[in-house]
């Protein structure tokens, strides 16, 4: 949705509003919680916490509890982190790997860190699968053709693979509705890597695939199709709790343009 205040030269005191109505089929999972179970259990067993990794199901128990954060903050208020890592404690006490059946000061410390303090990248697994059409409802200019709307199909994927990688895979098409129906193409696949080299340092790689089609019938020399490849390298390093320092490497080609290359540098902050 869109809003000028030239109503003056436009003709009318109105927003631009665009409205796209979408159906599909499929479901992502949060897998970010087991991520962080997993993190929990490695930085347990380096501090002599727990004696080996614990199975299976057990993490899978732990994760579900960490995902769990929000009924306990509903039941018990502001102590409920107390009774939130007693949970976790007993699922792992269950392992029979929990040295005295008990997380002790430390233990409790270093999931603290890995729930508040350090970044974990989003896991998500799953897909879905989307069609729809949007038409333009209102413009600002009464004299402005509408057009004839767009049908727009969805394609999206993501799997965490082994406890450090995230693959993700999205793909968008849209075309006109009526006369240009299939003619005139805009379509966009983007993969993107996440590898997770430490606890605070992640590896980005992305592609993006832009291919942009016109309906032009007998026009010499006007090509009706265009390619435009953009691949993006990151690192980002979590320095302090909220303070993120990112290196980003980008790589991008027009098709019948010189490749165009771009690093940037910053640091940010969250404030929430």
């Amino acid at each position: 949705m869109g809003y000028s205040t030239e109503y003056d030269v436009l003709g009318r005191d109105e927003p631009r509003t665009d409205v796209t109505a979408i159906a599909g089929y499929g479901r992502f999972i949060d897998a970010t919680p087991l991520a962080k179970a997993v993190r929990i259990e490695a930085f347990l067993i380096e501090e002599g916490i727990l004696s080996d990794h614990m199975p299976k199901g057990i993490i899978l128990e732990v994760a579900n509890t960490i995902e769990k954060e929000q009924e306990y903050k509903d039941k018990y208020g502001a102590t409920y982190k107390s009774q939130w890592y007693n949970a976790m404690e007993e699922v792992m006490a269950g392992s029979g790997l929990l040295k005295n059946n008990s997380l002790g000061g430390l233990g409790t410390l270093r999931i603290e860190e890995v729930l508040f303090e350090e970044n974990v990248h989003n896991r998500f697994y799953g897909y879905d699968v989307t069609a729809g059409v949007g038409i333009t409802a209102t413009t600002p200019d009464t004299n402005a053709n509408r057009g004839d709307g767009v049908a727009t199909l969805g394609f999206r994927w993501a799997r965490p693979v082994a406890w450090k990688t995230q693959l993700e895979q999205s793909f968008q098409l849209n075309t006109p509705l009526k006369s240009s129906f299939g003619k005139s193409i805009n379509a966009k696949l983007t993969t993107t890597y996440v590898y997770e080299l430490t606890n605070r340092i992640d590896f980005a790689a992305s592609h993006i695939l832009d291919f942009t089609k016109v309906d032009i019938d007998n026009v010499e020399g006007v090509d009706d199709q265009t390619f435009n490849n953009a691949a993006n390298f990151a690192f980002l390093f979590y320095i302090e709790n909220y303070i993120n320092w990112k290196v980003d490497l980008g790589f991008n080609k027009l098709e019948g343009s010189d490749l165009l290359t771009t690093l940037h540098t910053g640091i940010s902050l969250n404030i929430w």
